[in-house]
Parts: structure tokens; C-alpha cells; sequence
């Protein structure tokens, strides 16, 4: 009764689900990289805001969001009937993730409006992410055209990586 498909193809958690999903399997370039930066050099994939953002005493309580590497802000909704939460935004230039629109903000506390099919995805600025189309198994994925996102910092500058992940060797 878990599964999303019990309450049925055109319920709004299905539609939701099968869109960040999507976007899932779109990034899963930059989780490959973050994954084999974890294994080689004991990098984290998930880490808190404050891992990132040490200085700033302010993302050391910061325990409702968390990052995907150094680059992707994961903001929910974790308590049930709210559509508005207080999100932290650290001190870099950020970009919406669904719409590419520079955020404002730096350095402080926001509303952010996330109704039920809606989640805080916030890309930072200074990072090129590496994506590719997403296809039903990884291995059909890998046929797919690749792309990069390229989040400009203060400076119009962006870097990133790439472990590229045949499926086949070791």
C-alpha cells in the first residue's frame, strides 16, 4: 500500500513522483561523479548545508535541508498539511533548479512555497552539473544524448567534473 500506483495513474503523487523521478535520472551523471568521488576519496553525496558552508554559524542548525554534493540545495516539506517552509539560503548565488531563475537572496531565512507536488531544488552557482536523458534502465540511459547545466558564480565562472560510468567495467 506504499507504492505510489495504488492510488492510481492520474493521482497527483503518482504525476509528482514520476517528475522528480525524472529528474533523478536526468542528474544521474552528477550522482555517478558525487558516488565515485565518495568511493575514491571519501567525499559524501548527501551532506548537510554546514559541510558546505562551515563559516556561516547559521547552517549548523540547519537540519531540514541538505545538498547533494556541493551543489544541489534539497529543500521539503516534512511535516504534514504545511505547503510553506522556512528555508536558509547560504551565501552564494543559487538558481531554481525547474526554471533557472537567479535567486534574489543570500545569507538568509525564506519562505518557500512547496505545495504537495512541488520540492525546493536549488542549484549553486560555480558548478557546471552534468545530465543526460533519462531512459527506462541505466543502461538504455547511457545511449541517450548527454548535457551539461552551467551555474555561474559571482564571478561568471563554473567548474564541475565528470566519472563517466559504462555499465560494463570496474
Amino acid at each position: 500500500p506504499q507504492d505510489p500506483a495504488v492510488f492510481g495513474a492520474d493521482s497527483l503523487l503518482v504525476k509528482t513522483s514520476k517528475h522528480y523521478l525524472n529528474i533523478h535520472y536526468t542528474l544521474l551523471p552528477y550522482l555517478y561523479t558525487l558516488f565515485y568521488k565518495a568511493h575514491t576519496q571519501g567525499d559524501t553525496v548527501a551532506r548537510p548545508v554546514l559541510h558546505e558552508f562551515y563559516s556561516d554559524e547559521v547552517t549548523w542548525g540547519v537540519d531540514r535541508q541538505f545538498l547533494w554534493g556541493p551543489g544541489l540545495l534539497i529543500s521539503a516539506v516534512l511535516d504534514p498539511g504545511v505547503d510553506v517552509i522556512q528555508a536558509y539560503i547560504p551565501d552564494a548565488v543559487w538558481y531554481e533548479y525547474e526554471t533557472g531563475a537567479k535567486i534574489p537572496i543570500r545569507k538568509q531565512w525564506t519562505d518557500l512555497y512547496l505545495p504537495a507536488d512541488k520540492l525546493g531544488l536549488h542549484l549553486r552557482g560555480g558548478y557546471v552539473y552534468p545530465t543526460q536523458q533519462p531512459a527506462p534502465t541505466t543502461s538504455e540511459s547511457r545511449k541517450n544524448p548527454m548535457g551539461l547545466i552551467i551555474a555561474l558564480d559571482d564571478k561568471n565562472n563554473a567548474y564541475g567534473d565528470l566519472f563517466w560510468d559504462d555499465g560494463d567495467s570496474t
